[in-house]
């Protein structure tokens, strides 16, 4: 498969993006780590931020608040896991006979 034609995941996309906002470094430092080529990473990050946008109405005041919240709702979101994981293990202790 030919460099143009590769296909990267959502979910890859979207973890590229918050690394290069996480740590404040060029598309083209980033590029070199993953692989990928900076041109991506940088339209990526544009689509990124538009699709923030419209979900929040407004635009973000700065790249690395929207970064930051976005890293501490996934933390969120692992603990309410974590929490529900439990709450399924005492249910299913507790309903035994």
């Amino acid at each position: 498969m030919s460099k143009s034609a590769e296909k990267y995941s959502q979910e890859f996309k979207d973890r590229a993006v918050l690394v290069l906002i996480e740590t404040g470094k060029k598309a083209s430092q980033l590029s070199i780590e993953l692989g990928v080529p900076a041109s991506y990473l940088s339209h990526w990050k544009r689509n990124y931020l538009m699709k923030l946008r419209g979900i929040k109405g407004t635009s973000p005041q700065t790249l690395e608040d929207a970064g930051k919240r976005i890293i501490e709702l996934e933390k969120e979101l692992l603990i309410a896991k974590e929490e529900r994981d439990i709450l399924k293990k005492a249910v299913s202790f507790f309903a035994k006979p």
